[in-house]
């Protein structure tokens, strides 16, 4: 517990940052680390998904030995720990999501119930934004209604990637209507909004 007090998100950054050649050490700090709710960082986030996709980020499969190995470490620390916290499943999503294999994002987060799992608002989020890039707005908002069933509050990005949505699907309606709910949970627009 005391060494636990002395650990911040910057060390874990950095920790990750060191670990870059070590693909197994990297995740399995990662996997510990998100367990954590105040460890948690957009830094160690972008440094994980570099790591499983590599350097053929645009390639169509990515760094596949570096996604089952995460798979493999994720799986072998939760049999071992317990359910696991969002944030150690948002990085293979947005990992997914970087090589264009919304699929497998959108799969991964159909898993996560399956690892007693529960997805956060930064994991809706994520698979909102990659089911609206991919123009499928009705699992968009089937997703949205199953977040606010599961008491997650949206926030001003969650409208954001929603509006965007409609609006680009000619649902132009549908957006004001998201833009009137937006207001009524007490959220105000930004430049993105509009």
């Amino acid at each position: 517990v005391l060494f636990r007090s002395f650990i911040t998100r910057e060390v874990v950054a950095s920790v990750i940052e060191e670990k870059k050649k070590n693909l197994e050490l990297g995740f399995r700090f990662f996997i510990w680390a998100m367990k954590n709710k105040r460890l948690r960082s957009r830094a160690s986030h972008s440094l994980i998904v570099d790591m499983l996709v590599g350097d053929n980020c645009s390639g169509k499969s990515g760094h596949l030995d570096g996604f089952e190995l995460y798979w493999r470490i994720f799986d072998e620390v939760r049999k071992r720990v317990g359910p696991m916290d969002s944030a150690a499943l948002a990085v293979l999503i947005s990992a997914y999501w970087k090589i264009k294999n919304a699929e497998k994002a959108v799969e991964t987060f159909g898993k996560m119930r399956e690892f007693d799992c529960t997805p956060d608002l930064y994991v809706y989020n994520i698979i909102l934004h990659v089911v609206v890039k991919k123009d499928v707005i009705l699992l968009a908002l089937a997703l949205y209604n199953m977040m606010l069933k599961s008491n997650c509050r949206p926030n001003c990005s969650t409208f954001n990637i929603l509006i965007h949505g409609l609006c680009k699907s000619g649902k132009t309606q549908d957006a004001l209507h998201l833009f009137d709910e937006m207001r009524d949970l007490g959220l105000l627009p930004n430049k993105t909004t509009y």
